[in-house]
């Protein structure tokens, strides 16, 4: 499944495409956060902040206007880690 259809059915709620797109995303995730440090904030927190972030993108993107969700979904993990920061 190419990574359009996979967000495709991970909007219309298919909780296999969800956890394959996390799944996809976890090795930048992990590789992100241990980069970043936050203090109060321990690397599984970090993490968690990551997986939110890519279910949160899933339902936000708009094909429409952006056809490139792993640059997409990239900028926005690094961008909600700078804000955490």
């Amino acid at each position: 499944m190419s990574m359009k259809e996979l967000v495709a059915s991970a909007k219309a709620g298919d909780e296999n495409a969800k956890i394959e797109l996390l799944n996809s995303f976890t090795p930048f995730i992990i590789k992100t956060c241990k980069s970043i440090f936050i203090n109060g904030f321990e690397t599984e927190d970090l993490i968690q902040i990551g997986f939110m972030t890519v279910v949160k993108a899933i339902n936000k993107f708009d094909p429409e206007k952006n056809d490139n969700f792993i640059s997409y979904i990239t900028n926005a993990i690094k961008h909600n880690y700078y804000y955490e920061i």
